[in-house]
């Protein structure tokens, strides 16, 4: 009889072999819809997005579009979030000076497409709180996805003239995302207008804007079957991708579903400790070196439990386990986090700027450990 374990990665495997199959079905029709949309793109034309219409008083920014294009900005550097915030409020600044009329729009369904990215879903989501928070702009994220019938009242009852979206996304399956967006707004008569290549003066905002005809409408719905299942295979194809079990130095194992409740953990201890509006950012840190080193030490403690690896790879895991770092040593580098932390919190705006990204000998021995702290 097979084990629990066994079944539950049979189980696994059949899973992800079925959503691997849903989404090569879907591919000649996903490569179909790129070749379409590229062609329409192609005939935007540039136009002034405000004043010159009646109908363009109100619109839509899709929110993971914008996340995308101000990521994706010359200036902006990994690690330079407040950079990255100056970014995102210069965009809607363009429009909010001329009193546009907008809301931003992020799907729930969006938030699968930075499941292998933490960095990106974390700075997504402070952009949520950023925008919901300290913006007047309204902010919706109580749509699953552009294909839910409540996303549809809602265009029934609001009629945008035009929405703002990216063309491309950070991988291929979510620039295949982004193109369902696009030919679902185009399929509503709604006009999509690029991200990027915007241009402003002191009284308008210029865009490329793609109108919505005929064509766009007949091909939703002739493919409108096609399109819900291309929607649900690129979804499902991101949940499965996230890895439950991580190797680190080819024989430390970390489960992710165990560090999950090792935070779960610490966050009711720390509430019970932490000052009333404490700073977001101490308390961050303490919860991340608080997890990470008692996860880590639970990791080391079960590989020697376990015992040696296998003779036929002991030559090769020999140099791997000299690589791993030591408790001590991890927690070294978490003490460094905490005094670059601190240096943030005193040191002024024109010195915190200074700061880079420093690449040394060690880089490589700390990288396996960072994977870990980034989950």
């Amino acid at each position: 009889m097979p084990s629990a374990v066994g079944s539950e990665k049979l189980l696994t495997t059949k899973i992800q072999d079925y959503v691997s199959h849903g989404l090569t079905e879907c591919k000649e029709f996903l490569r179909n819809l790129s070749i379409f949309i590229w062609d329409s793109l192609a005939k935007s034309q540039t136009v002034s997005l405000l004043k010159d219409f009646v109908e363009s008083e109100f619109f839509l920014i899709d929110g993971d579009s914008l996340f995308i294009t101000c990521i994706w900005n010359k200036t902006f550097k990994k690690g330079q979030n407040l950079h990255f915030f100056y970014l995102v409020e210069q965009f809607l600044h363009n429009f909010n000076q001329k009193e546009a009329r907008y809301v931003i729009v992020f799907f729930k369904d969006g938030e699968n497409m930075y499941f292998n990215y933490p960095e990106l879903l974390s700075l997504r989501t402070a952009l949520i709180q950023h925008l919901e928070h300290n913006t007047q702009v309204p902010i919706h994220t109580e749509f699953s996805s552009c294909l839910s019938p409540e996303w549809e009242i809602f265009l029934k009852e609001s009629y945008p003239y035009f929405l703002i979206v990216s063309d491309e996304g950070i991988t291929t399956h979510q620039t295949d995302y982004l193109n369902i967006l696009i030919i679902h707004a185009l399929h509503k008569k709604i006009n999509v207008v690029l991200a990027s290549g915007q241009e402003t003066n002191i009284l308008r905002v210029f865009g490329y804007q793609t109108q919505s005809l005929y064509t766009h409408r007949e091909f939703f719905e002739k493919h409108e079957k096609e399109l819900y299942q291309a929607h649900k295979a690129i979804i499902e194809s991101f949940q499965m991708s996230q890895a439950t079990e991580l190797l680190l130095y080819k024989y430390l194992k970390l489960n992710l579903g165990d560090m999950e409740k090792e935070v779960h953990q610490t966050i009711s201890v720390l509430r019970n400790m932490w000052p009333e509006g404490g700073d977001i950012r101490s308390t961050v840190c303490s919860l991340s070196c608080s997890v990470v080193l008692k996860t880590y030490k639970n990791m080391q403690d079960a590989a020697e439990t376990i015992g040696k690896p296998r003779e036929d790879i002991e030559e090769e895991s020999t140099q791997e386990c000299a690589e791993a770092l030591t408790l001590q040593e991890a927690a070294d580098l978490c003490r460094m986090l905490c005094l670059s932390v601190s240096f943030l919190q005193i040191l002024p705006l024109s010195q915190r700027a200074k700061s880079r990204i420093i690449h040394c000998h060690w880089e490589k021995k700390l990288s396996q450990f960072l994977r870990m702290c980034e989950k």
